[in-house]
Formats: structure tokens, sequence, C-alpha cells
């Protein structure tokens, strides 16, 4: 059975069917925002997919009232099996700051929650690929987590997010846990 092919690039000003959830630990919501983010020396100025300020993009704002270990949650919709070539979660994200918290993938089937890919701290001023494979015999969500760092120059952004039929590569290559998850 094929799998399904995610896309969403934020560009119409809506998450595409990924919700902002509002579980006892989680405490934020991403932001969908046009050009920069409010924070300066944060970036990113504009979006990935169009670089300029006709696309959109999520963020996690950093600055007050917010304060460190405060996270937003982002759901996908149900995946369903991805047969035996597996799934890729790609993204751009931007982590550019001195107090930037953590962003982090988890996996959630059958109301359990496993951690697949975990990256902190600052990591430049450019959008930057995250890959992330999967394979799963169940029904499953993404669950996408930005938490904010020990100051307010660590706005956390997303775009571009899809899952595509196929094994892939981690990426970046230090992010945390490194093995492959299979579930079911």
């Amino acid at each position: 059975m094929p799998c399904k092919v995610w896309n969403c690039t934020f560009d119409n000003d809506n998450l595409c069917n990924w919700t902002n959830v509002n579980w006892s630990e989680d405490n934020l919501n991403w932001n969908l925002i046009h050009s920069t983010t409010p924070t300066d020396k944060t970036e990113p100025s504009n979006d990935h997919t169009t670089g300029n300020i006709d696309g959109a993009y999520i963020f996690l704002k950093s600055s007050a009232p917010t304060v460190q270990g405060d996270n937003a949650m982002l759901q996908s919709p149900e995946i369903n099996t991805t047969g035996s070539l597996g799934i890729c979660l790609n993204c751009w994200y931007s982590t550019n700051g001195d107090s930037i918290g953590s962003l982090k993938v988890y996996i959630e089937e059958a109301g359990f929650r496993r951690l697949i890919w975990s990256l902190s701290g600052h990591q430049g001023t450019e959008w930057r690929n995250a890959s992330v494979p999967l394979h799963s015999n169940q029904k499953v969500h993404i669950i996408l987590e930005a938490t904010v760092g020990d100051g307010f120059l660590g706005d956390i952004a997303l775009d571009d997010i899809s899952m595509t039929c196929g094994p892939c590569q981690l990426e970046p290559s230090n992010a945390r846990p490194i093995s492959l998850i299979i579930v079911g």
C-alpha cells in the first residue's frame, strides 16, 4: 500500500491540517508569520519557500512573557501504514540566536510518544534542512516541539514540512537520537 505524500509551506496562511496541540505539557502555540520574527538577531528574515514576505512560516517566540522551558507542539494529521520503504519527514528550520532551546520530533502511536530527533542550541543564520527516517506498520502522528531556551534570543522557525514515501538519511547528522525508529 503506497503512503501519502504530505506537504505544507504555510503560504496559504494556515497550518495545512497540522494542529497546535493544547495538552497539559504544552503551554504555547506555533505562530504563523510573514517576514522576520519580532525579535532582533533571531532571523529568519523571510520564509524558506519564496524567500520573501509573500511566503509564510511558523515560529516559536522566545521573548517575554515566555520563560525557559515553555514549549509549543504541532501535531500532524494521522499517517497510515507506510509500507516496507517507510517515510521521510523533511522540513526546513531556523534556530539562530544565543539562547536557543530545542527542536524535537516525536512519533505517537496509540497514545505512546517516543522522541526520534532532537537538536539544541544555535545552528547558524540560514535555513537548514532536517530529514527524519521513519518506518511504521501502524497509524501514527508526528509531533514537532520547540522549547524556549534561557533568554529572549531564541526564536525557532519551521517551514516546508513534507512527508514523502521512501527512505532517507538522518539530517543533520548531529541530531539525536540517531537510531532508526521502527514502530509496530
